[in-house]
C-alpha cells in the first residue's frame, strides 16, 4: 500500500509540473508576480522568526499572501472596474487563507517547531475571530459588485456559508489550543 502511494505520489508530482510549465509559458507576468510574491514572504516570516523582533504582527506577515491572491484574480480581460473587485476579494481571501492555515496548524506547528505567526499565543481567539471576520466582510462586500452570469449561487454559499462555516470549526480549535497553555 505505501508502495502505491509513492507511486501515485510521483505521477501527481509529474502531472503538477507539466502544469505549472505550461501555466508559466502561458502567462509569464503571473508565473513573476507569483514568484516574487512567495519570495515576499519568504523574506517576512524570516524577519518574524527573527528573536530580536519584539512583536509580531499577523497583518504585516500575512500582507504578502493576500497580495499574491489579489494579484491571481486579476484578470487581462477583466476591465478596470471589475479588476478592482475581484483583486479586492482575492487580498481578502488570501489574508483569510493564511491566517485560517495558520491557525488551523498550530498544534502540529509547534511540535515541529515550523514557522507559525500565531505561535506566540499572543493573538486571542476573539482577536483573531475579528481580523477573520474582517475579511470575509471585506470579500463578501466586493462579491456583491460582482455582475455574475454563471455559478452566482455556488460562490454566494462557499462566501456566506461555507467559509464562516470553516473560521467557526477552525477558531473553536484554536481556542482549545490556547485555553490550554
Amino acid at each position: 500500500k505505501r508502495d502505491e502511494h509513492a507511486v501515485r505520489g510521483f505521477f501527481g508530482t509529474l502531472l503538477y509540473r507539466r502544469a505549472y510549465r505550461r501555466a508559466i509559458k502561458r502567462l509569464p507576468e503571473k508565473a513573476e508576480a507569483i514568484r516574487m510574491r512567495l519570495s515576499d514572504l519568504s523574506r517576512v516570516e524570516a524577519g518574524a522568526r527573527d528573536p530580536s523582533s519584539k512583536t509580531l504582527d499577523i497583518d504585516i506577515v500575512a500582507e504578502p499572501f493576500a497580495k499574491l491572491m489579489e494579484d491571481v484574480m486579476d484578470g487581462p480581460a477583466s476591465g478596470e472596474a471589475r479588476s478592482r473587485i475581484l483583486r479586492a476579494i482575492g487580498y481578502n481571501l488570501g489574508k483569510w487563507i493564511y491566517l485560517i492555515d495558520a491557525a488551523d496548524d498550530l498544534e502540529k506547528d509547534r511540535k515541529s517547531g515550523a514557522f507559525n505567526p500565531l505561535k506566540s499565543g499572543a493573538y486571542s481567539p476573539e482577536r483573531l475571530g475579528f481580523t477573520l471576520e474582517m475579511c470575509l466582510s471585506e470579500a463578501a462586500k466586493a462579491f456583491e459588485l460582482l455582475e455574475l452570469h454563471k455559478n452566482e449561487a455556488i460562490l454566494r454559499n462557499i462566501i456566506y456559508v461555507g467559509l464562516r462555516l470553516k473560521t467557526g470549526e477552525v477558531l473553536d480549535k484554536y481556542a482549545k489550543i490556547i485555553d490550554s497553555e
